[in-house]
């Protein structure tokens, strides 16, 4: 995998680890293209931990938007637009037009009958996980998430594994955190779907999404 996926992957993480006004928002047109939008603002304890990691100064935005927008043209989006509203907020719109995106290739989103469908499952998490790279691999284990790795724990048990780690701060943020995904498709139809973050990095079943 190509180490410009470390700027989506820290993008994406960061829209996970938010209040429940974050979004991700998925529109099938009727050419077939897709328009993508990441809304939200992350929360004190990832914006401290992507502080120290990327060593970024306070005083300055969280998110490296040329860089982003950069390497989401690179993985086969257009129309990119990334912008920081405050410095621990972002917001991501962007089309795919030929469905040979990351999204895509990875069989998390399909597209099935003219409908979007989004697929999750630990096969699908622990194949990302396995085709990293050894710095996204780092990324991705700062998560401390058992579905990357095949494992099975329930929601306490990992919650307890990253206050740990982090302390309760972090720990707290991701109870609390909500993927607010929308899915509208061409025939005018749109379904909403929460998702709580922990799930997802507890995964032990498929969701199916549509």
């Amino acid at each position: 995998m190509k180490k410009n996926y470390i700027y989506i992957l820290i993008a994406f993480l960061a829209l996970l680890f938010v209040s429940c006004s974050s979004k991700i928002e998925m529109e099938l047109k009727k050419d077939g293209s897709i328009d993508l939008a990441f809304t939200g603002e992350t929360g004190k304890g990832l914006e401290k931990l992507i502080r120290t990691s990327q060593n970024i100064m306070a005083e300055k935005p969280v998110f490296n938007t040329k860089g982003i927008q950069a390497d989401l043209m690179a993985d086969n989006f257009s129309n990119v637009k990334v912008t920081t509203p405050t410095n621990n907020s972002l917001a991501i719109k962007m089309t795919d037009t030929e469905k040979k995106s990351l999204f895509f290739t990875s069989g998390v989103v399909q597209v099935k009958n003219n409908k979007l469908l989004v697929n999750i499952s630990p096969r699908i998490l622990v194949n990302f996980y396995e085709a990293a790279d050894p710095e996204l691999s780092m990324y991705l284990d700062m998560l401390l998430s058992p579905v990357f790795n095949g494992e099975e724990m329930t929601d306490h048990e990992y919650l307890e594994l990253v206050k740990g780690f982090y302390g309760d701060d972090v720990a707290q943020e991701i109870k609390k955190a909500e993927i607010n995904l929308v899915l509208k498709n061409p025939d005018g139809t749109k379904s909403e779907h929460k998702i709580s973050l922990v799930e997802v990095l507890t995964l032990n079943k498929s969701l199916q999404l549509e």
